[in-house]
């Protein structure tokens, strides 16, 4: 192998390596920005959701990298139902502790990041 086809391979992989760069940067700002949209979503106060349908496959970024969610009714997460409204007198949905970005679960730094105002006796 000559100098000319090891800078040619050295470059192809140089620029596969940026082009990987920049598509993962790129998906990590839109799941950055549907987290943004999904938490002030989960947080809701009776109105109907900005962005009421997260389809399979989103990712959405975490202290570990990245998760997603994924269901098996319609093809993904319907932020309309009453999982995702405020169904007592707190202000609160389901969804405002069960993030998508947790993958649908509960985390401790995202129920501390919550205000428990309107509950002080679950702020204790």
């Amino acid at each position: 192998m000559d100098t000319s086809q090891s800078a040619r391979i050295s470059r192809r992989t140089f620029l596969a390596a940026v082009g990987r760069k920049i598509v993962c940067a790129g998906v990590l700002g839109v799941s950055a920005l549907l987290t943004v949209v999904a938490a002030v979503n989960g947080q809701d106060s009776g109105s109907i959701p900005f962005v009421p349908f997260i389809p399979n496959g989103t990712l959405f970024p975490n202290p570990s990298g990245a998760s997603e969610t994924y269901s098996t009714i319609a093809g993904g997460i319907d932020q309309t139902g009453p999982f995702f409204q405020s169904l007592g007198t707190n202000g609160r949905s389901c969804g405002s502790c069960h993030q998508p970005s947790d993958g649908m679960s509960v985390s401790a730094a995202n129920v501390q990041a919550l205000s428990f105002a309107k509950t002080p006796s679950v702020a204790k």
